[in-house]
């Protein structure tokens, strides 16, 4: 049962979103799933899930907002002892959004059975590659946010959408404090 709770909202909502309202279903959609999961985990008496989501605006000061969101939940939720690695990667993911893709972002913190999930959501529609350290030269400035996140994540990746695409990382809530 745990599949349906962590089955991405936004793979969902791209057959529900129309040519003159995308953001607006998008938006409408992630609630009715997100009320629909937990309906369904306490029917079936499986793990709690637990959601926070927000828009970010595509400027300048999203990365700080969005690191200081993910402080923030993880403290509430009791796991602050992530949050250093989560605000780091987290950052890497919004920044991206913010250099190569225009149009809105979204940050979306997930805990669920022992594990904390950070998607950042954008306009773009190719999920970028992460090259090895053997690629990479002292002198170029970009290409490590994603090798970062491959390094300290338990587990990450993306997904195209119909509103464009999600990365997402994982971090075990069990990690070493």
């Amino acid at each position: 049962m745990s599949h349906i709770a962590t089955t991405p909202r936004l793979e969902m909502a791209e057959h529900f979103t129309t040519a003159g309202e995308p953001r607006s279903a998008w938006l409408g959609m992630t609630e009715l799933y997100r009320r629909f999961s937990r309906f369904v985990l306490r029917i079936m008496g499986g793990s709690r899930v637990q959601t926070e989501s927000w828009r970010l605006s595509a400027d300048l000061h999203a990365a700080a907002r969005a690191r200081r969101l993910t402080r923030d939940q993880l403290i509430a939720w009791g796991l602050g002892h992530l949050s250093d690695t989560a605000m780091l990667l987290v950052s890497e993911l919004v920044t991206n959004a913010l250099r190569y893709t225009p149009g809105p972002i979204s940050l979306t913190i997930t805990r669920m059975d022992g594990v904390v999930r950070c998607e950042v959501a954008d306009s773009g529609g190719e999920i970028p590659r992460c090259d090895t350290s053997e690629n990479l030269t002292l002198e170029e400035e970009g290409g490590r946010g994603l090798m970062l996140i491959d390094i300290l994540s338990s587990r990450w990746g993306g997904r195209t959408t119909a509103a464009g695409k999600v990365m997402w990382f994982e971090l075990r809530a069990d990690r070493l404090r």
